[in-house]
């Protein structure tokens, strides 16, 4: 590859698509990482604007350094346009030199969902997870449910909830499993094991009497990332 290319979103999704074990596993190795002092990040930098913000990620991990400039603009999608985008640079963190740039859409959707993924092999054990439910179905529960499924091979449902009922009845993905779309938080997540809850939203739309404690359950709460935002 040579250096300064840039690699765009479609690029980027060519090159993670099918590789979601690895993925999984590399966020288990950063973490682990982190933990040694190998691996460094330091706070995020919010610059907030009217209808949406922008983040400043910087990290370094081995012989590499990068930032992450990212917006985030809920009100996107009624225009048709990406509620989530940005851009990496990478460098060479022993001589500062870039390395490359690329879009990074599809490189934070596809982090964010190895790292729920990561939670949940580590919390739930593989066998008992055949029931999971997304509130929001955007184009991030997509790529969950691939994660998803890399680690629990006895998955076989999955139940959808969206404020727009249109966008979990429409909900279709390549992956070979029964798809429940459903009209209130508590029908979605009845007799679910695992929750994960992508929204933009700045009051509760999941509460403890929404939830089926009849068994054991783990929730991703994705998308209260912010100060202002709250999902449960």
């Amino acid at each position: 590859m040579r250096h300064n290319e840039h690699l765009d979103d479609f690029q980027v999704n060519d090159i993670l698509d099918g590789c979601e074990l690895q993925l999984i596993q590399y966020m288990d190795n950063v973490f682990t990482d982190y933990r040694k002092g190998v691996a460094k990040m330091v706070p995020k930098v919010y610059l907030t604007q009217p209808d949406g913000d922008y983040r400043a990620m910087p990290a370094s991990w081995l012989s590499f350094a990068g930032i992450k400039w990212v917006s985030v603009y809920p009100k996107n999608s009624e225009l048709n346009l990406p509620t989530v985008g940005g851009t990496l640079i990478l460098n060479d963190s022993g001589t500062g030199a870039k390395l490359i740039s690329m879009d990074c859409g599809a490189l934070t959707a596809y982090r964010t969902a190895a790292v729920s993924a990561l939670a949940a092999k580590y919390i739930l054990p593989k066998d008992s997870v055949n029931t999971i439910s997304f509130i929001g179905c955007g184009v991030q529960s997509k790529l969950h449910l691939k994660m998803y499924m890399s680690v629990f091979p006895y998955l076989d449902t999955v139940k959808l909830y969206d404020k727009n009922f249109e966008q979990a009845e429409s909900y279709m993905t390549d992956r070979d499993v029964k798809y429940m779309p459903c009209k209130s938080v508590q029908e979605v997540c009845t007799g679910s094991n695992l929750i994960t809850t992508l929204t933009p939203s700045t009051t509760p739309i999941l509460n403890r009497d929404d939830l089926d404690l009849t068994s054991a359950v783990l929730i991703n709460a994705i998308g209260a990332d912010a100060e202002g935002k709250r999902e449960l």
